[in-house]
């Protein structure tokens, strides 16, 4: 399957945030297909939009305002897109490598002074326990 040029050619076109052109798209196309997960799952622009909305929500429900950074733990796949583009549309996106051991996850953290960590399933539970 070819990448939707359109979408990352609006990206650059217009002072749009990535959350704006996605509920246009979800308004406009809400059955078309936004994101393919080979191993799992196919999401809509709705569905997309559905969970980005709820990420969000938890986080304001957590007091995660305006302007915090949020680490992420999880695994290359739709999670990862969609922690993307919730925690960006109010803060600073913080991915960690998977690759590198709790202790330097959480100095990371620490030093980036992470106002959250949103994980998944395939998260380290020592670094779900201590951060």
């Amino acid at each position: 399957m070819q990448p939707r040029l359109d979408v990352v050619i609006e990206l650059f076109n217009q002072e749009k945030s990535f959350l704006d052109i996605l509920i246009g798209h979800a308004a406009e196309r809400p059955n078309a297909i936004a994101m393919i997960d080979p191993d799992r799952w196919d999401l809509t622009y709705a569905a997309l939009l559905s969970c980005v909305e709820r990420l969000c929500n938890r986080l304001a429900e957590l007091g995660i305002t305006e302007g915090k950074t949020v680490g992420a733990d999880l695994p290359v796949a739709a999670e990862l897109a969609v922690a993307s583009i919730a925690i960006s549309s109010s803060g600073a996106f913080a991915p960690l490598n998977s690759k590198i051991p709790v202790e330097e996850k959480l100095a990371y953290l620490e030093e980036i002074e992470a106002a959250a960590l949103v994980v998944g399933e395939g998260s380290d539970r020592v670094l779900q326990a201590r951060a």
